[in-house]
């Protein structure tokens, strides 16, 4: 067996028949001519290679464990939508009870002034506009809680640098 293997020869495999070489110059080696790929070879030859290296590339991340999820019933997310309506629905009415029923004050300290009366009514004023208008002045200059709200917006104003006296006409 060694001497096969330093031979050159290639050991015989057990039934199979020997190779048939052919005599020395019995065919002409001449150099093989390969003709030249298609444009469509090329161009998927070089889209296998961009795939094989994008896939390379992609680093696979550890695996992690999935988070159960706690799934909240029907009953729970109506509960929190009804929650949530009540909240809104109180802060609406209570809002709206001060606003009409609130203390309304008669002069205001910090401007020194008399604050707008409740207009009297009258079709002709109804008609022209006057009556509308005065509702209007006369909620927005007797809000209940007006002085609080001035203050809390000058200081406010006051935490950004702004300052009453900083206008420019």
């Amino acid at each position: 067996m060694d001497e096969n293997r330093f031979s050159g020869e290639r050991p015989k495999r057990p039934g199979s028949a020997p190779r048939r070489r052919p005599p020395q110059g019995e065919y002409e080696s001449r150099p093989v001519r390969r003709r030249p790929p298609a444009r469509e070879d090329i161009r998927r030859r070089e889209d296998e290679r961009r795939r094989d290296d994008a896939a390379r590339r992609v680093r696979k991340r550890p695996e992690q464990p999935e988070k159960p999820r706690v799934d909240a019933g029907e009953g729970v997310q109506i509960l929190n939508i009804i929650v949530c309506l009540g909240a809104i629905f109180l802060i609406a009415i209570v809002l709206l009870v001060m606003t009409i029923m609130g203390k309304r004050e008669k002069e205001s300290e910090s401007e020194k002034r008399k604050l707008a009366e409740f207009p009297k009514f009258s079709f002709s004023s109804l008609f022209n506009g006057d009556f509308t208008n005065g509702i209007t002045t006369y909620f927005t200059d007797t809000i209940p809680g007006r002085e609080t709200f001035k203050s809390f917006n000058s200081a406010f104003a006051d935490c950004f640098g702004f300052s009453v006296g900083d206008v420019v006409r």
